[in-house]
């Protein structure tokens, strides 16, 4: 699994090293920042119908298919619900 550290963090933290090796060993020892990477995604309307005078969608996500969100709203969310994609586009 890929690790990350955050740079910031750890250019403020850097030691004065004369030897490459003590560079080398600082890193390897830096704990590792928490993070996972970001899905993306759009909604996909599959569906429409008019129910009590207001119209309703059904929206998919591209990314996990899940189908559960009967509501106009779906549309205005920045993240699938079920898979935690962000859905401001795909890139």
């Amino acid at each position: 699994m890929t690790e990350y550290i955050d740079r910031n963090m750890a250019l403020r933290d850097w030691p004065l090293c004369d030897e490459p090796a003590d560079a080398y060993q600082y890193i390897q020892n830096f704990p590792a920042a928490d993070v996972r990477p970001v899905m993306r995604g759009h909604w996909i309307g599959i569906k429409e119908a008019e129910e009590m005078d207001d119209i309703m969608k059904e929206f998919t996500c591209s990314v996990c298919g899940c189908c559960d969100w009967d509501c106009a709203e779906s549309e205005s969310f920045n993240f699938c619900p079920n898979c935690g994609a962000d859905m401001r586009g795909e890139s």
